[in-house]
């Protein structure tokens, strides 16, 4: 594999001398399959499309595209381009645009990714590196099809306990049997939020002792239900503060959990290293994180076990490559986040599937199975807990031609 996402783009851009004709979005709003998530589609004049997305506040990604990037996009070719995702990202240093900008910027860079892997008629994570794999380990994330479809902020999910298909309502409801079909169907891991409700009643404060030990249930129940046959990683939305975090890990150890992820919110990343050196259960930081200079501060304080890069908040393909990069240089394995779109889980198995250091791949499978597809097709396979990846160029995914016609769907387009 080349040395640099810049090498490799160099390289995989050659054959795409088409100038880019047009840029489409279209914003997931209620009564969607996926409120909050913005789809991005480029077109060059050859009629070869490139896919995108991120989510949370799409209208705003949209104007960001419209207003901040298209200008600089529409009719150029991708050989021309350079290094896309630098130069914006030095634009938007100047206007302190960490947010939706970036969001947007991350998607663009996706879509250019996906575009230029299909003018080579190649899968993306053979574009990223010739030997990579054609299927990657997975945990299954606990949502149901309905987890998303507030699209306010995480942690705010809801659960469908009477629908058998959401696996959400299932560990609430008896999460030593989830987990036995989970090990049934293959996974080796999953990954719940038991403590959630308890970090709200309680303000992020310390908790009532005999209350944190209920809400270690489903966690109990699991260990009574499967051993250690599968692994637990538990997410904390960011909602402890720091003494109750402590707390909350501490009492945790007993479960022997895989990570513990965001249980306080990733800055200042000091507190992660107290956290860190507080507990014996390893940390994972953070699909809040969004740089290549952050992450570098956090793994210079060694604040983290496990690396997570959200591909379409966190800098698209470029900066996902650029973060596994430097993570290998400390010797930490990555995981990439998925839970908010198709293009997302796709974009994170094909780099999954490329570097060396790859920890595990998040998905929900309620989503993959029951959500992505009113949006996409999906060049992928689940099964016995890995997730195969198809042989279609690009990213392996092809949006419904009906999107525009979807309830809580609005279409934009901005041609050259």
């Amino acid at each position: 594999m080349p040395k640099s996402s810049s090498d490799t783009w160099a390289i995989a851009s050659q054959k795409s001398d088409a100038p880019i004709q047009s840029i489409t979005g279209w914003s997931f709003s209620k009564g969607s399959p996926l409120p909050g998530l913005l789809l991005v589609q480029i077109q060059d004049s050859d009629g070869v499309t490139g896919v995108g997305e991120t989510f949370y506040v799409p209208t705003a990604c949209w104007e960001a595209i419209e207003h901040l990037f298209a200008p600089r996009l529409l009719g150029q070719r991708p050989t021309e381009l350079g290094n896309f995702y630098s130069q914006m990202l030095a634009a938007l240093r100047r206007l302190v645009g960490i947010g939706a900008e970036y969001r947007a910027l991350s998607a663009l860079d996706v879509a250019l990714w996906d575009l230029v892997a299909k003018r080579n008629n190649t899968p993306l994570r053979q574009v990223l590196n010739p030997g990579a794999q054609n299927e990657i380990d997975i945990y299954n994330s606990c949502a149901g099809p309905l987890y998303a479809s507030v699209g306010v902020t995480p942690g705010e999910g809801i659960a469908d306990e009477a629908d058998p298909r959401d696996d959400y309502g299932a560990w609430k409801r008896d999460a030593g049997a989830l987990a036995q079909e989970l090990v049934g169907d293959g996974f080796q891991a999953m990954k719940l939020w038991p403590f959630d409700d308890l970090a709200k009643k309680f303000q992020g404060g310390m908790p009532d002792p005999a209350e944190l030990a209920e809400a270690c249930k489903p966690l109990r129940g699991i260990r009574q239900a499967v051993g250690s046959h599968i692994d637990i990683m538990i997410d904390g939305h960011g909602l402890w503060n720091m003494e109750a975090a402590t707390m909350v890990a501490q009492y945790c150890e007993q479960f022997e959990l895989r990570w513990i992820e965001d249980l306080i919110l990733a800055h200042p990343f000091s507190n992660l290293k107290k956290l860190k050196d507080l507990t014996r259960t390893p940390i994972l930081a953070s699909e809040y994180i969004a740089t290549e200079v952050e992450f570098r501060e956090l793994l210079d304080l060694n604040a983290v076990d496990v690396v997570m890069v959200d591909p379409t908040w966190a800098g698209g393909i470029t900066n996902g490559l650029a973060v596994a990069d430097l993570a290998e240089t400390y010797s930490k394995s990555v995981s990439f986040h998925d839970c908010t779109g198709p293009a997302t889980l796709l974009a994170g198995a094909a780099m999954a599937s490329a570097i060396p250091n790859h920890e595990i791949q998040e998905l929900a499978r309620s989503f993959v199975l029951y959500v992505y597809p009113q949006i996409a097709e999906c060049d992928v396979e689940l099964s016995d807990g890995k997730l195969k990846l198809g042989s279609s160029p690009g990213l392996g995914l092809i949006l419904r031609p009906d999107l525009s016609s979807l309830p809580g769907v609005t279409k934009h387009t901005i041609r050259a």
